[in-house]
């Protein structure tokens, strides 16, 4: 087991597999099962929770619409034999796995990607629509593995106690924003009470911010996705002794270079 230090494979994918996809899934688990697994969860017109990062089809499949203007059914009919899984599917095959569930409970620009819509354009309160769908399928059971990722702490505070059995964290592109008031005053207020890790990405993290944290009992993850240099960010990880590091494209060595870093 990867106790020590958590290696948290992004967007559901790995080496050459479409994100947020079971074959994506299952290249990571066939380097080891002990990994996180990442995945993004968007939800269909009919109330069908999916993994899927995007808000549209534009960036993926050059299809100008969203998904929430479809069924389940009809999103897969249009995307010439791959098909989106349901996030109650990935649970049900994979009752073991660790997994984090990045929810799409806000519109950032970076969700419309290739896209001539835009977030003005959705007129309807996605958030509430994903967290009514999620409601009816996650359980105490089937997200005894899970961690959640929600855009905001007023939405942490929301999440938290419709799913009591899941640690509920902030992501990275939150924390960015407020690095500055950390490293001058200390003031981690926006992180709420209690807060268990943060997420802090490649190019961000300094030693002084790890030390930060972890004095005041709060672990510290690596978010390296978009670092092409994968093995500089286990060194950085390694040397500035933080709890695990997020990022894409996870080999066998990786996980031997673990393995001897903590051994």
């Amino acid at each position: 087991m990867l106790n020590s230090f958590e290696i948290i494979a992004h967007k559901g994918r790995n080496l050459s597999a479409k994100e947020n996809s079971i074959e994506g899934i299952e290249e990571i688990r066939q380097v080891s099962q002990d990994l996180r697994i990442e995945i993004d969860i968007n939800v269909t017109k009919d109330d069908v929770p999916i993994l899927f990062h995007d808000v549209t089809l534009s960036r993926l499949f050059g299809i100008n619409t969203t998904i929430f203007e479809h069924t389940y059914a009809e999103l897969n009919a249009m995307l010439g034999g791959f098909c989106i899984p349901s996030l109650e599917d990935v649970l049900q095959r994979y009752p073991e796995q660790k997994f984090l569930l990045d929810l799409r409970t806000d519109l950032h620009t970076n969700f419309f990607e290739g896209s001539t819509i835009t977030p003005e354009d959705i007129q309807f309160d996605h958030t509430e629509k994903l967290l009514s769908a999620l409601q009816k399928i996650l359980t105490t059971e089937n997200t005894r593995h899970c961690r959640i990722w929600v855009a905001s702490l007023a939405e942490k505070l929301r999440v938290q106690p419709m799913f009591p059995g899941c640690e509920v964290d902030l992501p990275e592109r939150l924390l960015r924003e407020h690095l500055g008031a950390v490293l001058s005053n200390g003031d981690i207020s926006f992180l709420g009470d209690s807060p268990k890790r943060v997420y802090i990405s490649f190019s961000r993290i300094t030693a002084e911010l790890v030390e930060l944290f972890q004095q005041r009992g709060i672990e510290v993850i690596l978010c390296s996705s978009l670092q092409k240099n994968r093995k500089a960010a286990f060194d950085k990880a390694f040397r500035l002794g933080v709890n695990g590091i997020v990022t894409a494209d996870i080999t066998a060595t990786d996980i031997t270079l673990q393995r001897e870093s903590f051994s």
